[in-house]
């Protein structure tokens, strides 16, 4: 089922509802002070953008597995620091 955002234009306050499809119409005529507010969904973790970086912390457990597990495919050479 989909969420949809929504405005109240009373209050300005924002808030998310699941409802099917079919129902959103319906739920918009019966609460007319609401307004629906389309939003982007992201579709890809920042993580893998590059846009954020892992601690050194979980590094230090990546080199831990590699250490230890001799055939491993974990790379640890491309991790930068925060």
């Amino acid at each position: 089922m989909p969420t949809y955002t929504f405005e109240d234009t009373k209050t300005k306050k924002e808030f998310d509802k699941e409802m099917k499809i079919s129902e959103l119409k319906d739920f918009l005529d019966q609460n007319p002070n609401l307004i629906q507010i389309i939003k982007a969904t992201p579709l890809v973790d920042p993580y893998l953008l590059g846009r954020y970086k892992t601690d050194s912390r979980f590094r230090d457990v990546l080199k831990k597995i590699k250490n230890e597990h001799a055939g491993t495919t974990v790379r640890t050479d491309n991790i930068t620091e925060i």
